[in-house]
């Protein structure tokens, strides 16, 4: 088994995204899992990416050792990277592995992110409807994992009149106006896909909607 950290560079503007890789063969297709990545690829063409090998580690402890090192809080919140977690876990496991501390390791990971990986951050969530979604799978997947083991909280509880009343005032104008997030924007689709774009901007083959 290989056990590799290796670099993806977008020739166009030079951005670039480490990521590691396991497997059986160093010289198969595997061309990284980000996904702010795969959207410059779906953009520009996997043709104007270039893939290399940094290191090769002697096993998986060594390698998310070493991914740690390199993408680091300050590493994610640099422009010219297309990492937005910081490295030295798989997937979204970083948030936690058995479920027992989601909550808390969530909220310490975000903080260490810093102001510009949040703002990305939470760009995808409010405009990426793929992200949005697999992110709010994966917190499910753990939040019902968390309550497989410690029970839920809520159990047998409701709100009473008043919390509910307090909740609805609270919530009132939020999004209203230039406060919501899609403000100026409109969905287009040219019945393939949707895409989220400034008003009055109807490129040829698309329409207003959504499919």
């Amino acid at each position: 088994m290989e056990y590799l950290i290796y670099k993806i560079t977008n020739k166009i503007d030079n951005k670039i995204y480490i990521g590691k890789h396991k497997t059986d063969n160093k010289n198969d297709e595997y061309f990284g899992s980000g996904l702010i990545l795969k959207r410059a690829i779906e953009k520009y063409g996997k043709e104007y990416f270039i893939k290399e090998i940094l290191i090769e580690c002697n096993s998986e402890e060594e390698m998310n050792d070493k991914e740690r090192d390199i993408v680091n809080e300050e590493f994610v919140s640099r422009d010219d990277t297309y990492n937005i977690k910081v490295g030295g876990a798989g997937g979204f496991d970083y948030i936690n592995d058995n479920g027992k501390n989601h909550n808390g390791q969530w909220k310490n990971s975000m903080k260490k992110r810093g102001e510009k990986n949040r703002s990305r951050f939470r760009w995808l969530l409010d405009n990426d409807e793929e992200f949005r979604n697999e992110f709010k799978q994966k917190c499910s997947e753990r939040m019902k994992l968390y309550q497989s083991i410690n029970g839920n909280p809520f159990s047998g509880k409701s709100h009473s009149e008043e919390t509910k009343k307090k909740m609805r005032e609270s919530k009132q104008g939020m999004f209203d106006g230039k406060k919501n997030p899609n403000f100026g924007n409109h969905w287009i689709t040219n019945g393939i896909e949707n895409k989220l774009v400034k008003k009055d901007i109807i490129p040829d083959g698309w329409k207003k909607g959504r499919i």
